[in-house]
């Protein structure tokens, strides 16, 4: 039998929903999850990230915070907000990718594909990882075939969601 020990981590755009999260036992919280807002054309800038970043850390100065960039910005705007997110007192950056999809081919075609969908993040752990002191996570696209290219590239852990029975496995 394996013990496995998971800190509990809520994510959100408010930092407002953030304490009673804590107070119900989140060890940790991520301004995050883009992706729902992306599909309503809805995208956060720079400074409305930094802004949410502050806010977070006025609320709860001690909690472990987790900030994704936004994988719509260029490659160098999120090394440039990566290095402004550490200096706001962020503990982890975190990549992200584009939607993640199931390979449409089986076999070594697969695997490219895989690869292919999880370029993106890889690139922005590569690139950050260098620009930064603090730990980045890759996310989005990630496989168990692209999980140890992500930690190649420089990603001190990778997010793995897997969606069992309505359950939410989260692998840092």
């Amino acid at each position: 039998m394996m013990i496995l020990f998971l800190q509990i981590c809520v994510s959100s755009v408010d930092p407002l929903a953030f304490p009673s999260a804590v107070e119900a036992g989140a060890q940790m919280v991520e301004i995050g999850n883009y992706d729902s807002f992306y599909e309503m054309g809805i995208q956060f800038s720079p400074e409305q990230i930094l802004k949410l970043t502050r806010e977070t850390r006025r609320i709860l100065p001690s909690i472990t915070l987790s900030v994704t960039v936004p994988h719509m910005l260029s490659l160098p705007d999120q090394v440039k907000l990566a290095e402004l997110l550490e200096q706001e007192g962020a503990d982890i950056i975190q990549t992200e990718g584009g939607k993640y999809s199931s390979p449409s081919k089986p076999g070594v075609l697969g695997l490219i594909e895989k690869v292919t969908t999880a370029t993106p993040t890889l690139a922005a752990a590569y690139s950050i990882s260098r620009a930064v002191q603090i730990p980045v996570m890759c996310s989005s696209g990630l496989s168990a075939v692209t999980a140890p290219m992500a930690l190649t590239a420089g990603a001190a852990g990778v997010v793995c969601v897997l969606l069992l029975s309505n359950l939410i496995i989260i692998c840092y």
